[in-house]
């Protein structure tokens, strides 16, 4: 039952009904608030009605601030830096809105405005984030609304070609651009060599390399216990133990022992592995080796005439994770193997890392052919 009480600032309407908490707005005009009671009260009888209250009075500032101390706070540490900046950028551009406030149109400008600095892959990755804050104040926090603004703008921006499906990455790694990659000479002593070739015979992640201590290492089992994964917010679980090859045994062994200077002068052995203090150094570390490469092969193209520079383009230091998955199945591992190297908990996470070239299966079916003949 909806009762109106005249006011100053408009028509107060307040819908009452058993067993319903009572919903209460202000409009300028009896008929809009006659409608919008109606629609109210058409919607508790039909059980579709869901009281947008607190999120009318809740900004997406103050959502995202709960967030990032609730959920972002318990991931891992490269992945809260991650996060951190994506909130930061909605807070600027979105924060004063109220939730309610922001509608799937809102959520497409945004796209718009974004997409003149950031590539559409980046921009999905942030819808993420954003989808996600919705569904967990909804979720956890009470903050209830009709749709999630995100999941409602996502059909509009595929089909208006603002942003594609989802495109995963499969770029492999060629014979000559491993060993070119080993070949580049640094003007400072640096390990990137050793950790880009280590990397391909364990699949372990930037900051997973970036946390490697020598106690982790067991010596006489040839393994390395992974302290804190990525995904151990996830699956429950701490870390992981994987198996070392004999030449990532090799490597380890050859590399130098670290030692750091204490206050008074003092030295001590740091356990530090790579001596990188984090993810973000070792990303620098391998664009600085291709950079160097592509430099030396340009310098050649301007000295001799005629030659054709092989030039490193498009490679991230995740691609190799990527190589090494797909390596391991090219080995003929199982897929419960490979996912004791990868960390991964099941077959639809592990197969998008997963990048068999079909010349290397043509190659096996001739070798096979043969074999019969």
């Amino acid at each position: 039952m909806a009762t109106y009480i005249k006011r100053k600032t408009g028509w107060v309407v307040r819908v009452r009904r058993k067993g319903q908490k009572p919903v209460a707005k202000t409009f300028k005009k009896k008929l809009d608030a006659e409608r919008w009671a109606a629609s109210i009260e058409t919607q508790i009888h039909t059980g579709s009605y869901v009281s947008t209250q607190a999120a009318e009075r809740t900004t997406l500032a103050d959502m995202l601030d709960r967030y990032q101390r609730d959920i972002t706070a318990k991931k891992s540490a490269s992945s809260v830096k991650t996060e951190e900046y994506r909130i930061a950028m909605f807070k600027d551009a979105l924060g004063y809105l109220t939730m309610v406030a922001v509608t799937p149109m809102v959520i497409v400008d945004h796209v718009d405005e974004r997409l003149t600095a950031v590539a559409s892959d980046t921009v999905k990755r942030e819808l993420t984030l954003l989808a996600d804050v919705f569904t967990t104040a909804q979720a956890l926090w009470g903050i209830n609304l009709n749709v999630n603004p995100v999941h409602a703008a996502t059909p509009i921006l595929r089909k208006t070609r603002r942003i594609g499906a989802n495109n995963e990455r499969d770029r492999r790694l060629e014979p000559w651009e491993q060993e070119a990659l080993a070949s580049v000479e640094h003007d400072r002593p640096t390990v990137i060599a050793e950790l880009i070739e280590f990397d391909l015979h364990t699949t372990m992640r930037r900051g997973e390399l970036a946390a490697m201590q020598r106690p982790n290492i067991n010596w006489k089992d040839a393994t390395l216990t992974i302290p804190a994964s990525k995904t151990d917010w996830k699956t429950g679980q701490q870390g992981r133990v994987i198996p070392l090859s004999p030449r990532a045994m090799e490597i380890l062994r050859d590399l130098p022992v670290r030692v750091k200077t204490l206050a008074d002068g003092s030295t001590v052995v740091d356990n530090s592995v790579w001596g990188y203090e984090d993810a973000h150094s070792i990303t620098q570390a391998f664009a600085r080796t291709i950079q160097i490469w592509n430099r030396g092969e340009n310098e050649k193209k301007k000295q001799e005439p005629g030659y054709k520079p092989r030039l490193i383009d498009d490679l991230r230091f995740h691609d190799l994770r990527h190589e090494a998955i797909s390596r391991l199945f090219e080995d003929g591992w199982s897929i419960q193997e490979v996912a004791v190297f990868s960390g991964h908990k099941d077959w639809k996470s592990l197969k998008k890392y997963t990048h068999i070239k079909p010349k290397r299966i043509a190659r096996e079916l001739a070798r096979r052919v043969a074999a019969v003949a």
